[in-house]
């Protein structure tokens, strides 16, 4: 079931163009392995910053603050995505790969985070509790 969602979702990312047939590594298998990554990542990331240590406590207001736009800090992460897919020089080197990642990660996640304390919600988050009828979103 899992896996017959995850490939509709790839498949319907495909159909719109976001995800070109060579974009993504391996078949299914390797992609519910890099699920199961995140997962676990996700898992890590809970567990510090549930700990009441002192660097728990520097994390957590960038994670919250994130994780109240995160519906926005996404769609950041595909509009960068998409003209480093069209470079394409990040497989030809380990530097560009990782310099790719950084400007994939941090870039959006910098900008809503200053979004957040500056602005308030995210404006995908404030489009969805507009049409939501929810008014205003938190």
């Amino acid at each position: 079931m899992i896996a017959g969602c995850i490939g509709g979702l790839l498949g319907a990312l495909r159909l719109v163009g976001v995800l070109r047939s060579g974009e993504l590594s391996g078949d299914l298998m390797d992609q519910m392995w890099d699920l199961t990554l995140v997962a676990l990542a996700t898992a890590v990331v809970a567990a510090v910053l549930a700990a009441s240590g002192g660097v728990a406590r520097f994390l957590r207001r960038p994670v919250t603050d994130l994780g109240a736009v995160a519906l926005s800090v996404y769609a950041l992460q595909l509009v960068v995505l998409r003209p480093l897919m069209d470079l394409d020089a990040w497989r030809s080197s380990a530097g560009w790969g990782w310099g790719c990642l950084i400007v994939l990660v941090l870039v959006p996640s910098v900008a809503m985070i200053t979004w957040r304390r500056t602005l308030g919600p995210g404006p995908l988050e404030s489009l969805v509790a507009l049409v939501t009828g929810k008014g205003q979103a938190t």
